[in-house]
C-alpha cells in the first residue's frame, strides 16, 4: 500500500516537472521573435483541453482562432472599414503602432462528475459558448492601449 502511494506521487512529480519544464520551453522560445515578426501579423489556431492539466475544474476546452494584423502608425491604412472608423473616433495617439485582430472562439464546460445522469446544483451544467471578438491595440516605447 505504501509502496503503492509512493509510485503515484512520483508520477505526479514527473507529470509536474514535465509540465514545468514545457511552459520553461515556451517562454524561452517567445523570446525568441523579434519585434519585426510581431508587428508583420499572425494567424494561430489555439486549443484548450482539460486532460492535459489531469483535472477538469469545470472547463473542459476551447478551441481559438485567431488573426492579428501587421501593425501601423497611419489608421488610414487600417482595415477593414469598420476598424478604421472605430479608430478614427477613439482617442488614439498619433505616433503609436495600431493593430486590430480577430478572434472566433469556441469554449465547453462540464461538471466535474461526468457519470452523474441528474444536474446537480452545485456544479456548472454542461454548457458551451461559441464567440467573435475583434480588438483594437496601440501601443509605443511607452503606452499600451
Amino acid at each position: 500500500m505504501l509502496k503503492n502511494i509512493a509510485q503515484r506521487s512520483l508520477g505526479w512529480i514527473l507529470y509536474q516537472v514535465t509540465i514545468a519544464s514545457l511552459i520553461l520551453i515556451t517562454v524561452l522560445l517567445s523570446f525568441s521573435t523579434s519585434a519585426e515578426d510581431f508587428n508583420s501579423g499572425n494567424i494561430s489556431l489555439t486549443i484548450d483541453n482539460d486532460s492535459l492539466t489531469g483535472t477538469d475544474r469545470e472547463y473542459s476546452s476551447g478551441v481559438f482562432l485567431k488573426f492579428n494584423s501587421s501593425s501601423e502608425v497611419d489608421i488610414n491604412q487600417l482595415e477593414p472599414l469598420p476598424i478604421k472608423y472605430i479608430a478614427s473616433i477613439l482617442p488614439l495617439y498619433d505616433k503609436t503602432q495600431k493593430n486590430w485582430g480577430v478572434t472566433l472562439g469556441q469554449k465547453m464546460w462540464t461538471p466535474s462528475d461526468i457519470e452523474i445522469e441528474e444536474e446537480v446544483s452545485s456544479e456548472r451544467p454542461y454548457s458551451g459558448l461559441l464567440f467573435a471578438e475583434v480588438h483594437l491595440s496601440e501601443y509605443s516605447s511607452s503606452i499600451v492601449n
